[in-house]
């Protein structure tokens, strides 16, 4: 079994969406843990960049562009996604879908964005439907060249750099966004 797992890992295996939506599911019994934990709500809220129209997380960011938060190791040492912790703090318990699954759309389609009012329960037809829809604007952050995971990286190191270099965090926010937008490159000027 090991050799099994280690080959996979090697082999860059990625779960199956089932097997990856049973990992989101936490007894609410266990969430009441972690919401209760003021470690853990101080760790949460040190990364979160209440800078500008979206707040962005600055921890550990999934592929996907969602941010990572660990658990405690008193509390069992795990990793849950942080927009589901900070829903929760907020909103207090979630809705779980038809599956058992506790899903956050983000009305602005930022994945790391943790601005409360940027966040809306929902489940994946609605989610998908969301996409559908706003998906071809070349304005919408579901245009980025980079994609969600990118453009959450792009977005991060922006403003740890300028929270590092005492310079402008809304300004970085702002051309970390721009470089990965189709909508908003410049163009050039056409003399008739």
């Amino acid at each position: 079994m090991v050799a099994t797992r280690s080959t996979n890992w090697r082999m860059g295996y990625q779960p199956a969406p089932r097997q990856r939506a049973r990992a989101l599911r936490l007894p609410s019994a266990e969430w009441r843990r972690y919401l209760g934990d003021a470690g853990m709500q101080a760790a949460y809220h040190s990364r979160v960049c209440r800078v500008g129209d979206h707040w962005f997380w600055t921890g550990a960011l999934s592929d996907s562009g969602h941010g990572r938060l660990r658990v405690p190791a008193s509390l069992g040492s795990k990793t849950v996604a942080s927009h589901l912790y900070g829903y929760q703090l907020v909103y207090g318990a979630l809705v779980l879908d038809g599956d058992g699954v506790a899903l956050i759309r983000h009305r602005c389609d930022n994945a790391s964005c943790h601005r409360p009012s940027c966040w809306v329960p929902g489940d994946a037809k609605a989610n998908a439907a969301d996409y559908r829809e706003r998906s071809g604007d070349p304005l919408s952050p579901l245009s980025d060249k980079r994609g969600a995971g990118g453009r959450a990286k792009a977005i991060r190191a922006a403003i740890l750099q300028a929270q590092a270099e005492g310079r402008d965090v809304d300004r970085a926010i702002r051309s970390a966004i721009e470089a990965g937008m189709p909508g908003v490159q410049d163009t050039l000027p056409i003399d008739l």
